[in-house]
């Protein structure tokens, strides 16, 4: 029995994706020397699935790669925390609910207080890369301001027992 559970766990463990970090693009001609570009902001304080030091390594590198400067962003969002950056990448976060429970009800990831200062933020020439992969994610981000970002958490499931004939 100890043999199967085992075996079970070990099999979802490595059903998880993990990032390839010996992947490594050529960059010809870098954006910037090295360490000199734009602050990349890439958040880590909403259970994001994916991080700079986690699932999104390979695009942390390839940004600092390109001469960008990668920070994590641990704090919630804030003005003071913002300013540091040009460029803010929220990547599949969670409230945190919903960060050991995907079923609904789906709550924001960010307060009113953040999503006004984000909003504010890029306003004032901030750049801003949001990324909501399937459900649960979208629903999370789906609470910015309708002229801002527009999310819908559409998904599209089979209800029928048997897959089309043809």
């Amino acid at each position: 029995m100890i043999f199967i559970a085992t075996a079970l766990v070990t099999a979802s463990v490595h059903a998880q994706p993990t990032p390839d970090t010996k992947f490594k693009p050529p960059i010809e001609r870098p954006a910037y020397p090295q360490g000199t570009g734009p602050v990349v902001l890439i958040d880590e304080a909403h259970f994001n699935w994916h991080t700079a030091t986690g699932r999104y390594l390979p695009f942390a590198d390839l940004l600092r790669r390109d001469g960008y400067v990668v920070q994590a962003s641990k704090s919630p969002f804030e003005k003071d925390a913002l300013k540091h950056g040009n460029i803010l990448v929220i990547a599949n976060a969670l409230d945190e609910r919903n960060s050991t429970n995907w079923f609904p009800p789906y709550t924001s990831a960010f307060s009113d207080k953040e999503i006004k200062a984000v909003h504010d933020w890029v306003n004032e020439g901030g750049s801003l890369l949001l990324i909501a992969d399937h459900l649960p994610w979208p629903a999370a981000a789906n609470s910015w301001p309708p002229h801002s970002v527009s999310i819908t958490a559409r998904v599209t499931l089979w209800t029928k027992r048997r897959w089309p004939s043809r």
